[in-house]
Formats: C-alpha cells, sequence, structure tokens
C-alpha cells in the first residue's frame, strides 16, 4: 500500500488533471482466497505532506521494528496466499458479490461524498474512508480492489459491514505518500491493546471497539479469514510494513479490534 513500492507486480502510470495537475495512478495487487481470487489496489495519492519529521520518523521506526502483542482472536489457521506483494488481503470464499461491487469506482469527489470517519484519539488517527469492492481494469487479469488517496481509508464491501452482526469488518490504507511521508493510516502501528477505536458508519451511528492486537504478516501469509461475513464481530485496520532495505514495504500490520 505505499506509493514507493516499485516491485514487479506495481505499475504506474501517469494521469493529467484539470490545470495540468499530474497525479500518478499504481496499481497493487491485493490476495488471494481460498478459491483463489487475487486483486490489485489503485492507489491515487496527493503530494502534501501529512506529518512532521520527527512524527514521520517515529512512525517509520515503529513500522521497520513492529512486534506482535495482544491474544490471539477466534480465527481459524492462517492459510498461506499466494502472492508476492502488495496489500494482500483475501477476498472471502462464502460470498459472491453484486454486480456493482465489483464496478464501483472511487475517485476524490465520490469519496469525499460518502465519507464514514475512523477515530482513535490516543495515536491522533482521525481519517475519513469510503466502502469500495473489487473492479476489473485491461491491466490485469484478476479483480483489483479501488484504493482511495493516501488521505483517506476504504471499508472492503466484500466483507462484513460495521452494520453485520457478525464477521469482521475491513478497513485499509496506504501507509506514506509518493514522498515517503507518512500517511494518516501509518498511526495503526502505534496502537496498543485496549485502545479505544471509533468508526462511524454512513447512517452516523458510532461504533465502538477496543484494540485486541497488533499482528505482522508476510505478503504470503496473511490469514485466509481475515475478510468474511462469519465469526465473531471484528473491526480490522490493515496497511504496510516492514521494509526490505530499498523502500519497499514487504508486510501487512493488522489491528484486529473487539467490540467495547
Amino acid at each position: 500500500m505505499s506509493p514507493q513500492n516499485t516491485s514487479s507486480s506495481t505499475t504506474q502510470t501517469a494521469k493529467t488533471q484539470s490545470k495540468n495537475t499530474k497525479i500518478t495512478r499504481r496499481t497493487l495487487l491485493i490476495s488471494a482466497g481460498a478459491l483463489g481470487i487475487t486483486g490489485a489496489g489503485t492507489l491515487w495519492w496527493t503530494n502534501t505532506p501529512h506529518y512532521p519529521n520527527e512524527q514521520h520518523q517515529h512512525i517509520a521506526d515503529t513500522i521497520k521494528n513492529i512486534t506482535d502483542i495482544g491474544d490471539d482472536n477466534n480465527q481459524t489457521h492462517p492459510v498461506k496466499v499466494n502472492i508476492t506483494t502488495g496489500l494482500n488481503l483475501p477476498a472471502p470464499d462464502t460470498h459472491q458479490p453484486a454486480p456493482n461491487e465489483r464496478t464501483l469506482q472511487t475517485d476524490g469527489i465520490t469519496a469525499q461524498k460518502h465519507a464514514s470517519t475512523l477515530s482513535a484519539p490516543t495515536v491522533g488517527l482521525n481519517i475519513t474512508y469510503t466502502e469500495t469492492g473489487l473492479t476489473q481494469t485491461p491491466e490485469y487479469s484478476r479483480p483489483q480492489m479501488i484504493l482511495p488517496p493516501s488521505h483517506q481509508a476504504a471499508l472492503a464491501n466484500f466483507s462484513a459491514s460495521l452494520e453485520d452482526p457478525e464477521g469482521p469488518s475491513v478497513i485499509a490504507g496506504h501507509v506514506n505518500y509518493d514522498n515517503n511521508t507518512m500517511a494518516p493510516m501509518s498511526l495503526i502501528t502505534l496502537l496498543n491493546v485496549g485502545d479505544p477505536v471509533y468508526a462511524s458508519t454512513t447512517h452516523g451511528e458510532i461504533t465502538n471497539w477496543r484494540v485486541l492486537n497488533r499482528r505482522s504478516y508476510a505478503y504470503r501469509d496473511l490469514p485466509e479469514d481475515t475478510f468474511g461475513y462469519h465469526g465473531p464481530k471484528l473491526l480490522r485496520l490493515i496497511t504496510c510494513g516492514g521494509t526490505d532495505g530499498h523502500g519497499h514495504y514487504t508486510t501487512n500490520i493488522v489491528i484486529t479490534c473487539t467490540p467495547a
């Protein structure tokens, strides 16, 4: 989920907005589930730094040296996911998305119009998120997930919603901007067990959560049931982490929260 990821599964094409403002579109592979469904996240980034240098360095160091904390939740055994890079989020094997879920396009205007809010006051996180799903583009033969700009996050509509009585709801976001300045979702790496998290729905309802654990998974090892529609009611927050020493992120950092 990093705009700086230059792995073989990340491509970049130039786009031009009005008034000759250039932005870059990069596609990132997302996951494969038990059915072998694989997608790619499409990132639209901005050039605006978000944090002062001191905080940027602190978060970057935390991500580089991240460790697992907290108790396990009721996940099934992890299943190796055959994916090489990017945000490797396994698609569920229990739900067939409606046609509009596979064709949802999320640009900045749409994202702002339908945005809800994710906040974690202990780390200063306050970010809007939009609901996104899977789509298809000519560049890839497999489905893709559309992600908003780095200053926003995305709620996966191919997993449980915040209003559903069971199953994990998943909110994912890019860890940094194109200039390597940390983006808001990088702050989830600073969360500790017991910290409060709040997510408002599109209907204005505030859902309350507490951090249960933090886990770091290699891209190929993200548990299959990270997404789904059944099991305990959970909120999962995901961004990238790890480093290969060349500016590439190598892991997914997953914060699992339980209802407060």
